[in-house]
């Protein structure tokens, strides 16, 4: 019955992936929604005795599992609990250079919605103007009012 899976995995087209994940980009493909939403740090984090509440949060991912150096992902990140920099995701630069560990798995739903993964995308790029804000505006601000039965 072994020889039967194995025969079958090996006529499968999957790209070859380690039994342990070791750069950024393999820990978040191995996730729901390819990370977004996951904790993750550097392995160097815990060998060092960083604070525990230092870790990025992911927020948005372009993964490329045929060539890994195309990958990107976008986090905040956190320094002994607390948000570093602006409230803008920044660009993980080190993802290919050191080992990742998964501090919290990422759950479908349990951090965004597709139009706030959307909203995310536009302030990575740097859009804005009436496209951005025509998202902001809620429906019922766009409507004429109605007249009162009063007047």
């Amino acid at each position: 019955m072994a020889t039967l899976i194995q025969n079958a995995l090996k006529h499968l087209k999957l790209p070859l992936t380690r039994s342990t994940p070791k750069n950024l980009y393999e820990v978040l493909a191995r996730q729901p929604l390819d990370g977004v939403g996951a904790i993750v740090r550097p392995v160097r984090y815990s060998k060092r005795n960083y604070p525990s509440g230092s870790f990025f949060k992911i927020v948005y991912t372009r993964l490329d599992l045929a060539k890994s150096t195309r990958s990107k992902a976008w986090a905040y990140e956190y320094w002994n609990g607390k948000l570093v920099g602006t409230a803008k995701p920044l660009r993980i630069r080190n993802g290919l250079k050191e080992e990742w560990e998964v501090v919290h798995h990422a759950s479908p739903g349990s951090f965004h919605t597709p139009s706030k993964l959307t909203a995310v995308a536009r302030a990575i790029r740097g859009e804005s103007g009436a496209a951005a804000a025509a998202e902001k505006v809620p429906e019922a601000a766009t409507a004429a009012p109605a007249k009162s039965a009063s007047a």
